[in-house]
């Protein structure tokens, strides 16, 4: 077999591979977000190698507007104080936030954010029984922004992933 020919025969089993990979699960199967009729939030602000930081961000504008979005389309967002605890949890959303800073550019400080919007359900494992986070969907942004747009910069981005995730919420649960 020639080198051209292997090459094709890998890049094809790659972009099938690939293309099975991204495929949604509706189609296939029942969607992992359908059902989900309420959701905590949590926003966990990191720096590099986990260091938390003090960036001008605020955490509770993000958390807020992440808040919103989801109730906007018709998920009941739970109150820290309505979040159940034990082996029946909710679904959570969380926003996790990596911001490093980065050089001065004319005395101003820039930040670069590592975005990662995730969608968990604590559930029991039918494999072994153990207990463990079921990823129900994930989104990921990456931003560069001067300090002073710093937290309008991410409250965009949160919302952007938001909607991504809950354009497949609305698909796995339409409203009747």
């Amino acid at each position: 077999m020639s080198r051209d020919r292997v090459k094709h025969a890998l890049l094809c089993c790659s972009v099938a591979a690939l293309a099975a990979a991204i495929t949604p699960a509706i189609g296939r199967a029942q969607s992992p977000l359908a059902g989900v009729p309420k959701v905590a939030v949590q926003v966990h602000l990191y720096g590099a190698y986990g260091d938390t930081l003090n960036p001008p961000l605020s955490i509770d504008r993000v958390r807020t507007t992440l808040e919103l979005r989801l109730r906007t389309a018709g998920l009941l967002v739970l109150s820290d104080s309505e979040v159940r605890v034990g082996s029946h949890l909710d679904p959570v959303v969380v926003l996790s936030l990596y911001v490093y800073s980065l050089p001065k550019v004319r005395s101003e400080s820039w930040y670069m954010s590592f975005m990662d919007l995730s969608m968990l359900e604590w559930q029991k494992s039918a494999r072994n029984g153990a207990w463990a986070f079921l990823l129900l969907d994930k989104r990921n942004f990456t931003t560069m922004a001067p300090g002073g747009e710093l937290t309008r910069n991410v409250q965009e981005a949160a919302e952007e992933m938001a909607s991504a995730i809950l354009n497949e919420w609305l698909k796995a649960n339409p409203r009747r």
